[in-house]
């Protein structure tokens, strides 16, 4: 039982750190766009 919360603990921390670094990963995605097609 005290495992299962220790597990949806990490999976809404693992969805926030996700929610933080997607901004990130949208940006240099878009960057190495802009330099492949230059």
């Amino acid at each position: 039982m005290l495992l299962l919360g220790h597990f949806f603990l990490f999976k809404t921390r693992l969805s926030s750190l996700e929610e933080y670094f997607l901004p990130l990963k949208i940006r240099l995605f878009k960057q190495k766009n802009v330099f492949s097609s230059s």
